[in-house]
C-alpha cells in the first residue's frame, strides 16, 4: 500500500517477519524493509510508538501508519533511546527533602561525546528530576589524604542546578518562552534532550563540566560570536 508504513516488533529476523507478512495479506506487492531497530524491551516501545503515532494510524486494529518514512524513523530512534536510558542508567527514591525523584546518570555519554574535556573530579552527573523541579545533578570527589588510611579521606560535593532558566522557542511568539527541561516530560527525554539539543557551547556557558582547557577550545570553535568573525 503506497504511502502507508508498518511499524512493529518481532522476535524472528526483520527479513523472516517481512516474508511472512508479504504471503498471506494479498497486498499487491512485497513488504520492504525501510529501518529497523534492537531494543532491550521490544513490546515497551512498540506500545510507545504506537501512542505516539496514533493520530497517523489508519486503522485502530492495524499497525498501519500515514506518515513521512524520515520523520516515523526519527520518533523511533528518539523513543529507543529514551527507553535505553530508562533500562541502563535510571535510579528512583525519596531523597532527603522527602521528595520523590527520579534519575538519570549521563557521565558516561558526556565523556564519550566529550573526551578527555569533562573536569576529573567530576564522578556522576545526572538529570534529576522531582515533581516540580528539573535539575543537572553533579558529584564532586577530592581525595585529601591516602598516605596513613586503608581507604583515603576525601570531600563530596553534590550540586543540583535547576534547568528552569534554560527555554525553548515557542510556536507563537505571543506565548511565553517555554521550559526546554520540563519537569512534566518524563526524566528519559530530558536526559536526551540534555545530550542531544545542547550544543558544546550551550553546555559551556550553562554549566561547569568542563575543565578550563576544554572551555578556551569550545568558546574558540563553537562560540556564534566567534564563528561571524
Amino acid at each position: 500500500m503506497p504511502g502507508l508504513i508498518k511499524i512493529g516488533c518481532t522476535a524472528r529476523s526483520p527479513e523472516e517477519r517481512r516474508r511472512e507478512l508479504s504471503r498471506p495479506t494479498g497486498i499487491p506487492g512485497d513488504f520492504e524493509i525501510e529501518y529497523e531497530i534492537y531494543s532491550i524491551e521490544m513490546y515497551i516501545l512498540e506500545k510507545r510508538i504506537h501512542i505516539e503515532l496514533d493520530k497517523y494510524r489508519v486503522s485502530k486494529s492495524k499497525e498501519f501508519f500515514k506518515i513521512d518514512i524520515s520523520d516515523a524513523i526519527h520518533i523511533l530512534r528518539i523513543k529507543s533511546e529514551e527507553l535505553l536510558y530508562e533500562f541502563t542508567s535510571k535510579s528512583e527514591g525519596v531523597n532527603e527533602l522527602f521528595d520523590r525523584y527520579e534519575a538519570i546518570e549521563i557521565l558516561v555519554k558526556l565523556n564519550s561525546l566529550y573526551p578527555n574535556m569533562i573536569r576529573s573530579e567530576i564522578r556522576s552527573v545526572r538529570i534529576y528530576q522531582t515533581r516540580i523541579r528539573c535539575y543537572l545533578e553533579t558529584t564532586e570527589e577530592n581525595i585529601l589524604s591516602a598516605g596513613y588510611f586503608s581507604v583515603p579521606l576525601a570531600d563530596q560535593k553534590i550540586h543540583r542546578l535547576d534547568l528552569a532558566f534554560i527555554v525553548d522557542t515557542p510556536d507563537d511568539p505571543v506565548q511565553e518562552d517555554p521550559l526546554l527541561f520540563n519537569p512534566s516530560n518524563p526524566v528519559s527525554m530530558n536526559a536526551r534532550l540534555f545530550i542531544e539539543e545542547l550544543d558544546p557551547f550551550s553546555i559551556y556557558m550553562c554549566t561547569d563540566l568542563f575543565t578550563e582547557e576544554a572551555g578556551k577550545v569550545i568558546n574558540r570553535d563553537f562560540n556564534p560570536i566567534n564563528k561571524k568573525n
